[in-house]
């Protein structure tokens, strides 16, 4: 199965899919990003590696960890900042033969904007975040976040209901640009494919999100 990934141009179009894969097999997407583990050298396929997230908010435990069982979960990874039901969490994944882990330390949403930030197109509360994702602190806990995507069928568990208004979107851009599959499980319990943000490109090993999306009114 091909990643239907949507990139984005720097007037914000679509590029055909065809044109992707090609570049894709060369090793760069047309952002400039490197694509790690997605194509093998003769082959167009991608890993079959994919991390699930969902939103907390709205939801009753046990009903959450019965839907995360149901999909097969084997590991979730919770960066919510204070999670007071962390124990009750703990115990029920058990039950459903889950392992829970809190990083909410390591990888939750706690990081003020740095003066002169280049991430323009973000608001303001994910601009620390995308921050965060290019300096030291994040090489430690982004290795072990991929290390346990790529030992077991992960979900990665946050406070808000949306991924496109929670800084796990800007997570999920990083483990797609790792060659890995993400879907976003909804508010209604739906899966959707995970899609490069349009706000999205890459410099160096850099990620910046200072393009503006057509018809967003921004420039």
């Amino acid at each position: 199965m091909i990643i239907n990934c949507n990139t984005v141009s720097k007037y914000g179009s679509r590029r055909e899919h065809a044109v992707l894969s090609t570049i894709a097999q060369k090793g760069l997407t047309p952002l400039g990003c490197r694509l790690t583990g997605i194509f093998r050298k003769g082959e167009s396929k991608v890993d079959t590696v994919t991390v699930l997230t969902i939103g907390y908010s709205g939801r009753q435990i046990e009903a959450l960890m019965a839907l995360l069982a149901a999909q097969g979960a084997t590991a979730v990874i919770d960066i919510r900042i204070e999670p007071v039901d962390e124990q009750a969490l703990r115990m029920l994944a058990e039950q459903h033969e889950i392992v829970y882990h809190w990083a909410g330390r390591q990888l939750g949403h706690q990081y003020p904007a740095d003066v002169g930030s280049p991430h323009h197109a973000l608001d303001e509360g994910l601009r620390g975040y995308a921050d965060f994702m290019n300096s030291e602190a994040f090489v430690r806990p982004a290795e072990q976040l991929l290390n346990m995507a790529r030992t077991g069928r992960l979900v990665i568990m946050a406070d808000l209901a949306e991924a496109q208004a929670c800084h796990r979107r800007l997570l999920a851009d990083y483990l797609l640009l790792q060659g890995l599959r993400v879907l976003h499980i909804d508010a209604t319990d739906k899966l959707s494919e995970h899609m490069l943000s349009a706000e999205l490109r890459c410099e160096a090993s850099a990620r910046i999100y200072d393009r503006f999306p057509v018809g967003s009114g921004r420039a």
